[in-house]
């Protein structure tokens, strides 16, 4: 993972590759200067761009600057001010911006334009009770934004061939800056995105007592998993709307993103279907699944006959140890739980319990479309207390 020169555009860089998502990156622009600009193309459908994100900090002007790319940085020096961009060891793309003095101003922005149908779901603090319960935020991810495309999927023909992968329709985490001076003392500053501007404020009182040089350390996560984590009770069943099905279809597979302490816990995969707006009938289920000891994707098969027009729930139950689910925080769904049920079968019907709103979990499932052609519509559900 490094920054290359662009083989085509005389002042331009690429960053390819990146993440899990791994988009078309290009650094600068197609200008006969360097400028302080990142086009992100995510190749989504028969590796046609389907949506793009354009991040440029047009405030700034470019006179007879050059670019430099030295020990995998590319940096851009203007007056007391260099914009530098580089991949850190997780894959993240950092823009940083380094102040060898106090700047005149604390509010930093960026033009920011993108393809319809991406949308930007701020994270906000856990509330107390979400703490109290067990739930995860890591610093960098309150305050910052969360970017989903309006589709999910991964279809592949009758041979295999992906012809669109949205996979959970994540593309991108946009974390909060941290500032960092000269004698390491660091400062959260706060991002905020509306009306296509991207901005950035550090503290004032931080500016004014910093030891310069100033380190603006704002990156871009290239990602399809939740920012947040919680753990889920075991031997309880959840499950969360994932939308309805547009075609008719045979279900496959089932994905899900979790975390676990002990390998030996085991989980079961589910999908019901919709009883008045609940969770209903149990349309198919994975056995039992074995996931590895860390953070992954794990995955069973599953059968079951999918109805267009009709909205699914899916979920698992897990024993053992409470397993760790991710999630962001987006409003519009609910998640149920039940915990009438043990762990030898999943509930039929579901016969919900206690409800809660607004995350979109890491979930997904796989299924063979009436036509013969295979979908994955990827659901990440939405809860806001992250417990029950």
């Amino acid at each position: 993972m490094a920054i290359t020169t662009d083989t085509t555009y005389a002042n331009a860089y690429r960053a390819d590759n990146l993440g899990d998502v791994k988009p078309s990156i290009l650094i600068g622009g197609k200008t006969e200067k360097f400028v302080p600009n990142v086009n992100i193309s995510f190749a989504l459908e028969s590796s046609k761009e389907q949506y793009f994100l354009n991040i440029n900090r047009a405030s700034v002007t470019v006179d007879k600057e050059i670019s430099s790319l030295a020990s995998e940085k590319l940096a851009l020096s203007i007056g007391n001010e260099t914009d530098i961009w580089h991949i850190d060891e997780n894959g993240k793309l950092k823009w940083d911006i380094e102040f060898t003095q106090k700047p005149t101003t604390n509010k930093f922005s960026w033009a920011l334009t993108h393809t319809e149908g991406l949308e930007f779901y701020y994270q906000p603090a856990l509330t107390q009770e979400d703490i109290d319960n067990g739930a995860i935020r890591p610093d960098n991810v309150v305050g910052s934004y969360a970017v989903y495309c309006n589709k999910s999927g991964h279809y592949k023909d009758t041979d295999g061939k992906t012809i669109i992968n949205y996979k959970t329709g994540k593309l991108l985490h946009i974390y909060r800056p941290l500032c960092i001076d000269a004698k390491g003392n660091k400062e959260w500053a706060e991002l905020l995105i509306e009306k296509g501007t991207l901005t950035i404020t550090i503290p004032q009182k931080y500016l004014d007592e910093s030891v310069y040089p100033v380190l603006l350390d704002p990156n871009l996560g290239l990602q399809t998993v939740g920012g947040s984590v919680d753990n889920f009770t075991a031997n309880y069943t959840w499950a969360g709307n994932i939308g309805s099905m547009s075609e008719n279809g045979t279900l496959t597979d089932i994905y899900a993103y979790q975390g676990y302490g002990d390998a030996s816990n085991e989980v079961r995969l589910g999908v019901w279907g919709d009883s008045s707006g609940q969770p209903g009938a149990l349309v198919g289920n994975t056995g039992i699944i074995t996931p590895p000891g860390d953070e992954s994707w794990i995955h069973g098969s599953a059968s079951g006959s999918l109805t267009s027009g009709v909205t699914y729930y899916a979920g698992w139950i897990h024993e053992g140890s409470n397993p760790a689910r991710f999630w962001d925080t987006v409003s519009g769904y609910t998640q149920s739980t039940n915990s009438t049920t043990t762990f030898s079968t999943l509930p039929n019907p579901f016969n919900r319990g206690s409800t809660v709103s607004n995350c979109r979990f890491s979930i997904y499932l796989v299924y063979t479309a009436a036509g013969g052609a295979s979908s994955t519509p990827s659901f990440q559900y939405y809860f806001n207390n992250a417990r029950q």
